[in-house]
């Protein structure tokens, strides 16, 4: 990443990640598709000497290990319970797993009620649970909230969400 990055392109924290080739890759988040869209642009403007590869969102996993010493021990140092990054990381045998553990987020949605029913069939269709029954904020909006996986939200929830309510 170009040392002379401005700040306000920031828009998240950027972290490294463990490099895996001969530059070090670095983690950012966006907005929207529109936002890392219009980001990637100007980077490509401002710095074309530079060479981004952009990826999807990522969501870290946990996987409880079976409560046997030996399997902690031999195959994950000891640990009850290790984080899942990237598809390399999934614990073989599966059979190690007593259980995965997905984030999970909150999502409240302020909407025009005549928009209620398909946002509830894109909260349905993104294998959330309705977390609080709707309710009705005045006579043209409701609020909904749903509980939903982060991996669901991420990648691009927000963009269909803009798209059907329009």
């Amino acid at each position: 990443m170009p040392s002379n990055l401005p700040c306000f392109y920031i828009v998240s924290p950027l972290a490294p990640t463990l490099p895996t080739h001969t530059q070090l890759p670095i983690n950012s988040g966006f907005l929207g598709l529109l936002h890392m869209e219009v980001f990637c642009q100007r980077l490509d403007q401002e710095f074309p000497e530079a060479d981004f590869i952009l990826t999807a969102p990522s969501v870290e996993y946990r996987a409880t290990i079976v409560d046997n010493v030996s399997i902690r021990k031999k195959r994950y140092g000891g640990k009850e319970q290790i984080t899942i990054t990237t598809p390399s990381q999934y614990p073989r045998p599966p059979t190690d797993v007593a259980e995965f553990l997905e984030p999970m987020v909150l999502v409240t949605v302020l909407a025009p009620r005549e928009h209620r029913s398909v946002v509830t069939e894109l909260c349905e269709g993104a294998r959330g649970e309705e977390a609080e029954m709707e309710k009705e904020i005045d006579d043209e909006r409701v609020m909904l909230k749903w509980r939903m996986p982060l991996a669901e939200v991420a990648v691009d929830f927000f963009d269909e969400l803009k798209r059907i309510t329009r």
